[in-house]
């Protein structure tokens, strides 16, 4: 099993666009398909599988929870998206895809403040919460807004699947920072993400799968195994 660290991932994504001209809009888009399609083989059939809700940041973590909802809701789910976060935050590919959200008219709320007590009531009902919120990108402890979100996600009780890492983990030491996500699953993209296999690391993650997002062969073939 191959295995990165955020600093080897990120250097995959930078020559996948350098040197294939494969850009993040496509790497973002074909993460959020991802997702979707495993979300959606879990659920099953749209009608009664309840309500799946997405929780996204203003970055590329978010983007991949918007094209993820995308894809759920012209499936047929009924679909909830809150962005944690002012929309005027949002930036690059991610903004693309939030346009694209905001078009589709799918139900999508920008958390400014803490979650109030309808937030709260719409994450407790959720089938599927989608934690999309941070990648490997964190740096440093989550507090504030976000870490707000993060501890009514973990209270609600509902399943959870996390995108690329549980939010608030360290990708590369596996250690929390701050709030962190406890999911039933992650989806990581691309590659196996070190800090996933940490005993702290799996104990946030829950079951881990490795999501093919379309980085080309070439590249996964010259990491050591």
């Amino acid at each position: 099993m191959r295995i990165v660290t955020p600093a080897q991932m990120r250097e995959l994504d930078r020559r996948a666009q350098a040197e294939f001209g494969i850009s993040g809009l496509i790497l973002m888009e074909n993460a959020g398909a991802r997702a979707a399609d495993h979300i959606a083989a879990r659920l099953g059939e749209p009608a009664g599988a309840g309500r799946v809700v997405v929780v996204c940041g203003t970055g590329n973590n978010g983007g991949d929870g918007l094209v993820a909802a995308r894809h759920l809701h012209n499936r047929g789910y009924a679909l909830k998206v809150f962005l944690a976060g002012a929309e005027a935050a949002v930036r690059g590919d991610a903004l693309v895809n939030y346009a694209i959200v905001r078009r589709l008219a799918i139900d999508c709320t920008a958390l400014t403040q803490p979650p109030d007590a309808a937030a709260a009531r719409i994450l407790r009902s959720a089938a599927v919460i989608v934690d999309a919120l941070y990648g490997i990108g964190l740096n440093k402890p989550v507090t504030g807004l976000a870490a707000e979100v993060i501890d009514l996600i973990n209270r609600c009780g509902r399943y959870i699947v996390a995108l690329d890492v549980p939010s608030g983990l360290c990708a590369a030491s596996g250690r929390a920072q701050g709030a962190c996500v406890r999911a039933q699953e992650t989806l990581t993209c691309g590659v196996m993400k070190q800090g996933l296999l940490t005993d702290s690391g799996r104990r946030q993650a829950g079951k881990i799968y490795v999501l093919d997002i379309g980085l080309p062969r070439q590249l996964l073939e010259a990491l050591p195994e």
